[in-house]
């Protein structure tokens, strides 16, 4: 029997693609749940590299268009993992968690609306809405804000 360690409930985001964007090492990963204290994803380490996550992006893309910049972070677990639904390839997949460090009050807002979705079961329709209006202006693509000036 596995007993739940955390203080926090997580929310998986296997219906929803998420990514989490390392600032420190340019890593991109898959995220696999997240709540109010910490997340956990998937990520490819770069050979040679050591990954650190002090500073990272979250990303929704597709339907789930969400963003939450700039999240300071401290390493809980980093852990080689079997790639999910893959074949062997060759390259490592790794399973890492990261504890938020001071939340900021908008970055608070932002995650509670994802949180209180989840919790809702509504991962599609609304969260998509909800989130869209959070976006103000954000381009995926190259990180910038018109609104933001």
């Amino acid at each position: 029997m596995k007993i739940e360690q955390r203080l926090y409930p997580r929310c998986s985001t296997s219906e929803a693609e998420f990514r989490v964007f390392s600032h420190d090492t340019k890593i991109i990963g898959r995220l696999v749940n997240i709540g109010q204290k910490g997340l956990a994803f998937r990520y490819t380490p770069k050979p040679g590299n050591p990954a650190e996550f002090k500073l990272i992006d979250i990303l929704g893309t597709g339907p789930a268009r969400w963003h939450l910049p700039e999240v300071a972070c401290e390493s809980a677990y980093d852990i080689s993992v079997l790639a999910e639904n893959q074949t062997f390839t060759g390259s490592e997949t790794r399973l890492c968690g990261l504890q938020f460090i001071q939340l900021t009050i908008e970055q608070k807002e932002r995650l509670a609306i994802l949180l209180e979705q989840c919790d809702a079961g509504t991962h599609n329709t609304i969260l998509t809405r909800r989130l869209d209006s959070l976006m103000i202006g954000f381009d995926p693509l190259s990180g910038f804000s018109p609104a933001a000036g």
